[in-house]
C-alpha cells in the first residue's frame, strides 16, 4: 500500500479535500460555462481504500485538477453546491442514494459535467441503466488498472477539447 501524508488532506465534515494538488486553471474538460469554469474532480465512494487508490491513480494521470473526495452521494451533492466540477466519478453502491441516482441528479443540475460510474459488479443491464438515466459514457471496473484510467481520462480530454 502507498502511504499518504495526512498533511496532504483537509477534512471537511465527511469530505476529504486534497490540498496538495496544483490550483492551476487549465481547462481540459467540457466545463459548464454557466456554472463557472473549474477543473475540480469529485470522487464519491464509501470505501476509504478505493478512495485513496482512485485518488493516487488520478494523480498518476498527471492532471492539474484538484481532487475532492466524498463518502456519500449526499456529501457529494453538498460539494456540488459549494464548488464547480468538470468531472464526477461515483461508485454504484453507496449508502443512501445509489451512484446512478446521484449521477442522474448531476445530469439534471450540471449537464455538462462529465460523469463516470465505477463498480465492482459490472454488467450490461447496469451499464445500460447508467447510460440511459445518467448519460454515463465511461465506466471503471473495480479493480482497475491505472493505465486504463489514464486512457479513459485521455479520451474524455480529447472529446471535450473537440467540443470547446
Amino acid at each position: 500500500k502507498t502511504q499518504l501524508d495526512p498533511n496532504d488532506f483537509l477534512l471537511e465534515e465527511d469530505v476529504l479535500v486534497d490540498t496538495n494538488v496544483s490550483e492551476s486553471k487549465v481547462e481540459v474538460y467540457n466545463i459548464d460555462k454557466e456554472h463557472s469554469e473549474s477543473n475540480n474532480i469529485l470522487v464519491v465512494d464509501d470505501d476509504p481504500e478505493t478512495l485513496v487508490s482512485l485518488f493516487l491513480s488520478l494523480k498518476h494521470c498527471n492532471l492539474s485538477n484538484k481532487v475532492i473526495i466524498a463518502k456519500t452521494a449526499e456529501a457529494g451533492i453538498e460539494q456540488l453546491k459549494e464548488r464547480n466540477f468538470c468531472l464526477v466519478i461515483s461508485d454504484y453502491r453507496l449508502p443512501g442514494m445509489d451512484g446512478i441516482s446521484f449521477l442522474s441528479y448531476i445530469k439534471e443540475k450540471y449537464p455538462k459535467t462529465t460523469r463516470i460510474l465505477i463498480t465492482a459488479y459490472p454488467n450490461s443491464v447496469l451499464k445500460e441503466e447508467a447510460s440511459t438515466k445518467a448519460s454515463v459514457k465511461f465506466f471503471i471496473e473495480k479493480p482497475w488498472v491505472s493505465k486504463d484510467l489514464t486512457k479513459i481520462m485521455q479520451q474524455i480530454e480529447e472529446i471535450n477539447i473537440k467540443n470547446i
